[in-house]
């Protein structure tokens, strides 16, 4: 699997159940994240990534500082995370942090929607506690 093909497919099953999701490459705009997911309870900004042989979830300067200025906004339901896949599992979670250490789903997975809301409840538990 490519980065691109693992893009569409997430891009593809989130638009199949009722979501929204778009890439949002731009071969100018250097730093900015890969894909804009809408779920029933989340907007989901997101560096899609394939890992090999990391441990953590990696992420250039200015992307890590654009999902630190999205998080920092304070919207409990609008966040910014890294999405990665690495040997049939999918993880979630911010930049620098262990790719598993949050949540982790096989990939691919139907339905898609209730794993991505859960995992973003579940990275930002402590800001809304």
């Amino acid at each position: 699997m490519t980065e691109a093909e693992f893009k569409r497919d997430l891009v593809r099953q989130l638009n199949k159940e009722g979501g929204y999701a778009r890439r949002l490459e731009d071969r100018y705009a250097v730093g900015t994240l890969d894909l804009l997911l809408l779920t029933k309870r989340h907007l989901i900004y997101a560096e899609a990534k394939l890992l090999k042989g990391l441990a953590a979830l990696p992420a250039r300067v200015t992307q890590r500082e654009q999902i630190q200025l999205f998080n920092a906004v304070g919207n409990p339901h609008a966040r910014a995370l890294v999405i990665a896949w690495k040997d049939g599992l999918v993880g979630f979670g911010l930049p620098g942090e262990r790719w598993d250490a949050h949540y982790t789903m096989a990939w691919p997975h139907v339905p898609l929607m209730p794993f991505l809301d859960d995992a973003v409840d579940e990275i930002f538990a402590k800001e809304l506690a």
